[in-house]
């Protein structure tokens, strides 16, 4: 009963640094030491005695999975050695010694109107110090994108399956700092999720020289305009999303087309025909800045019946995510000849997309397709079980009625519960969830007002 159906997700980024993997190499005592000296240099401790302390444990565990994560930690901190910067120099002279992780600065929550949770910070933090400054701090970070001194960055481990984390560098947090400053995106690899400082030389070197080029010609110009020649230069589909998220932003309220532009870029990227990383981020994009084009364009497309299951499974999701009641009528309608076909979560079923889905735990739309995915408790099928408690779980949160149902308990009990369910949903629930009623005094207020 512990199976849990595949969905298909609308867009995916990986944490920078994170490489992917199955399953953590085994702890041994290379990984002991690596992640001691990882501790100690956080805490602020002597490089020096850090990395006199880790030598000799590589140079004995040559053949430990976690041989080039320290090495290569060990000869950066090595380099970095020198006199501890004091107190009266400048936040860029110290960048290194930040606590702040790159990744945190470059969440979507710290560009225009989010709220910036770094504000709050450590006054004293030389990355707060920078990113609370002007742009023209830029001039000062420039050279440091060439530097791979580990940083002080807090770095805890990822868990079991997210590969190994390699603790930030300088370079790293100064790209970071420049990206927000810039409202740009000069590097991105969200498929490997790799650090700027870990990929090959020539490829930092075309990155530091990008954005020495984009500097020079657009330091006295607007932040909309830089962010347009950012643009122009490519780069990956997700920084291109990131950056036309941002012109939107920045350009709203602004006596300019950019706010326009980068709606158009994003709707140029959404492709309703075939399900993919690029539209899917693209028209997530577009529902989190309100726009009903990607709505619209998916609507259309499910309800032509086109397209391959993983296809439509991908349409639905965004439909469940941003959909008002056309399109939960249409999910509906997609979900009911699917359930009495018996279709189940490995066919990528709509019906199954929207169950395993937050917004079945809220949104009043959803509970019509829960209650009639009931009987497929009776299929015979893997998922039978735990879509059935998936769809108690998500009926006692939106109804506050458990009918019996507890987690962890016997098939019988699952059963039995499933029972109950079906007869409420019989007798009561059908005619009190219709989609009339759902609109006139359940509509959630929650949701983007999208579509029509």
């Amino acid at each position: 009963m512990k199976t849990r159906a595949a969905v298909v997700v609308l867009a995916f980024t990986l944490p920078p640094g994170v490489v992917r993997a199955e399953i953590d190499p085994l702890e041994d005592a290379l990984s002991r030491a690596y992640y001691s000296a990882e501790r100690d240099l956080q805490a602020g401790k002597d490089r020096g005695e850090i990395a006199e302390r880790l030598k000799p444990v590589v140079g004995k565990n040559r053949e430990s999975p976690y041989y080039k994560l320290a090495a290569t930690f060990l000869t950066d901190l090595t380099d970095s050695i020198g006199d501890p910067p004091g107190r009266e120099t400048t936040p860029d002279e110290r960048l290194a010694d930040t606590r702040m992780r790159p990744w945190d600065i470059e969440l979507s929550e710290n560009w225009p109107g989010g709220n910036r949770p770094f504000l709050k910070g450590d006054a004293n933090d030389p990355a707060y110090q920078l990113l609370i400054r002007e742009r023209k701090v830029i001039d000062k970070l420039i050279p440091l994108l060439k530097s791979r001194a580990p940083a002080r960055s807090d770095n805890p481990r990822f868990v079991s399956g997210s590969g190994l984390n390699p603790q930030p560098r300088l370079c790293d947090v100064a790209l970071a700092i420049i990206d927000y400053h810039a409202c740009c995106r000069f590097f991105d690899d969200p498929r490997s999720g790799a650090y700027f400082h870990q990929v090959a030389d020539d490829r930092r070197d075309k990155v530091i020289q990008r954005v020495r080029d984009w500097w020079a010609e657009n330091k006295d110009k607007s932040i909309t305009a830089g962010i347009r020649d950012q643009l122009a230069h490519g780069g990956s589909d997700s920084a291109r999303v990131w950056m036309a998220k941002a012109l939107f932003k920045v350009g709203a309220g602004l006596k300019t087309d950019d706010k326009e532009h980068g709606l158009k870029l994003l709707r140029q990227m959404v492709n309703p025909k075939q399900w993919s990383y690029t539209s899917g981020h693209a028209a997530t994009a577009l529902g989190e800045l309100g726009d009903p084009y990607a709505l619209d364009l998916y609507h259309d497309e499910l309800k032509s019946g086109r397209g391959s299951s993983y296809d439509r499974a991908g349409l639905a999701l965004y439909l469940c995510q941003y959909g008002r009641r056309r399109d939960w009528e249409l999910l509906t309608a997609t979900a009911e000849p699917e359930l009495r076909a018996g279709l189940g979560p490995d066919e990528h079923a709509v019906w199954s997309q929207v169950l395993w889905t937050e917004t079945s735990d809220k949104n009043p739309y959803a509970i019509r397709i829960i209650a009639l995915s009931l009987p497929f408790a009776d299929r015979d099928s893997k998922y039978a079980l735990s879509s059935a408690q998936r769809s108690l779980t998500a009926l006692r949160r939106q109804l506050g009625k458990d009918f019996g149902y507890k987690p962890g308990g016997t098939e019988a009990d699952l059963r039995a519960a499933v029972a109950k369910a079906r007869a409420w949903w019989d007798t009561e629930g059908k005619a009190t969830y219709t989609f009339d009623n759902i609109e006139k005094k359940l509509v959630p207020t929650g949701a983007p007002a999208l579509g029509k």
